[in-house]
């Protein structure tokens, strides 16, 4: 009899290095699980902000291109006006005098 209860005590014992055994492995693998996650979600927004940034840079491109061309042809339009104005201010001038003494 008691040759089977310490057989029984040993199966206890190795039935509780057993589950000791497998709580460490799974705190183990959950720890582990958890830096594998971490490491996912740091090189997916890692590569979120490497687009991000890509995406700004081109739009400030755009933008400097738009505002090269814009600047352009605002320096067209202003040469134009400013040409039109020499070429014909005197002529106004005289007009309008004319209109004005005319009365």
């Amino acid at each position: 009899m008691e040759n089977i209860i310490d057989k029984l005590l040993e199966i206890d014992r190795q039935a509780c290095e057993l589950v000791e055994h497998a709580t460490r492995q799974r705190d183990s693998q959950a720890a582990n699980l958890a830096a594998v996650r971490e490491e996912i979600y740091t090189a997916a927004m890692d590569k979120a902000r490497a687009k991000a940034e890509e995406y700004r840079q081109a739009v400030r491109e755009g933008t400097a291109r738009q505002a090269a061309a814009l600047a352009a042809g605002y320096e067209k339009n202003r040469a134009a006006l400013e040409r039109a104005y020499n070429d014909g201010c005197s002529g106004w001038v005289d007009t309008i005098v004319q209109h004005c003494t005319r009365l």
